[in-house]
C-alpha cells in the first residue's frame, strides 16, 4: 500500500495574518501516480486547535472511465490517537477525482479538531491516470478543548 501526499503535509502551520487573528487556511498540491485500491492519498493535514469549515478540491482527471471512487474522511497523526478515525466523514462515495473538475467545495457540517488530523482519500479501486490533486482548506483557530 502506497501513502501518497502533497508538499504541505508535515509543514507546520501557517501563522494567521487577518485582521481577525484567529483564521486559519491552507492549502496543498499532490502529484498522484496511478492509484491501486490499496493506496490512499494524504490530502491535507490540519492543525489541533483548529474548526474546519470550508474544504474545496480541484483535479485533473484521474480516471478515464468512472470507476475511481472512494471515501474522503479523516484520522489523526498522533501515534497514540484519542480522535476515533472518520474515513468516510466528507464523503461516502467520492466520485470526483473521476474527471476533471473545476474547484469543489464539500458540504459538511464544520468539526473542530482537538488534536492533528489528516484529510484521506481512500480509493475502493485503482486509477487508470496519473494526475494532480489541489486542496483549500479554511476554518477558525479556536484552541484545544
Amino acid at each position: 500500500m502506497a501513502t501518497i501526499v502533497g508538499s504541505q503535509n508535515g509543514a507546520p502551520p501557517r501563522a494567521s495574518t487577518n485582521e481577525c487573528g484567529n483564521a486559519w487556511a491552507e492549502i496543498n498540491k499532490i502529484a498522484v501516480p496511478v492509484l491501486a485500491a490499496t493506496d490512499e492519498v494524504g490530502v491535507l493535514e490540519v492543525p489541533a486547535g483548529s474548526l474546519l469549515t470550508d474544504l474545496e478540491i480541484r483535479n485533473t482527471d484521474l480516471d478515464t472511465g468512472t470507476t475511481l471512487t472512494g471515501t474522503l474522511g479523516y484520522r489523526s497523526t498522533k501515534a497514540v490517537p484519542a480522535l476515533a478515525a472518520s474515513p468516510s466523514y466528507f464523503s461516502a462515495a467520492f466520485t470526483q477525482l473521476q474527471g476533471a473538475a473545476g474547484s469543489t467545495g464539500l458540504a459538511f457540517e464544520p468539526i473542530k479538531f482537538d488534536e492533528p488530523v489528516q484529510i484521506v482519500f481512500d480509493p475502493s479501486g485503482a486509477s487508470t491516470t496519473a494526475g494532480t490533486v489541489w486542496v483549500k482548506a479554511r476554518g477558525i483557530v479556536v484552541g484545544v478543548s
